[in-house]
């Protein structure tokens, strides 16, 4: 036996040797290794929150753009909208000159026998009488006869009267269409244009 250790030493040595290696890179390949992934995840995430503050800190580094002033921010929904003061200004200015606009209407009254012509803005509702009453102040004179539920009629316009006799008559039109209808009881529209003719009308 000893003769046979002494013969076979170096063959045992290597043996006992590569056995302990076997065991030792066994044991190695045992021990779990750190999750590489999620420590390089949690690097990307702290890097993009770098990246987040910097851009919030220095609004010119996105494309130069600045916030506006007097923006308000509003989350709605989860939808973020922004309304501006100076937008709601606007929008008053605009609403308020519409119903300035809407609560007169532009009317002309043209008399080609005596050279007149004037446009007026007049409040809706208002009768073709009523605008030749407020021209009055613009130096129009006229008088005129109210004959009940007929209604007004002129009598003379600029110191010219009807003539019975004659057959001539102040006869006025509509958008150079003849009135079928009393002017006290015509009510005006936007652009109307109230033409009085003296001419020849049997009556």
């Amino acid at each position: 036996m000893k003769n046979f250790l002494k013969q076979n030493s170096v063959i045992l040595a290597l043996f006992i040797i590569s056995l302990g290696s076997t065991i030792f890179f066994y044991s190695r390949s045992q021990i779990p290794t750190p999750p590489q992934t999620e420590v390089q995840t949690s690097k990307q995430e702290i890097n993009i929150l770098k990246e987040t503050v910097s851009s919030t800190d220095n609004p010119a580094a996105d494309g130069g753009v600045t916030p506006l002033e007097n923006n308000v921010p509003t989350k709605i929904n989860g939808v973020t909208s922004v309304s501006s003061s100076s937008t709601n200004v606007e929008n008053t200015s605009t609403s308020s000159q519409q119903k300035t606009e809407q609560a007169t209407i532009s009317t002309t009254l043209r008399i080609p026998d005596i050279g007149y012509e004037s446009t007026i803005a007049v409040t809706p509702g208002s009768s073709a009488y009523d605008l030749m009453n407020t021209l009055r102040e613009d130096g129009l004179t006229f008088s005129a006869e109210d004959h009940g539920s007929l209604g007004v009629f002129i009598n003379s316009i600029g110191g010219i009267e009807n003539d019975y006799k004659k057959h001539m008559f102040w006869i006025y039109s509509i958008n150079e269409t003849k009135a079928q209808i009393g002017i006290s009881n015509y009510i005006l529209t936007q652009d109307d244009i109230i033409t009085w003719r003296y001419e020849a009308e049997d009556i």
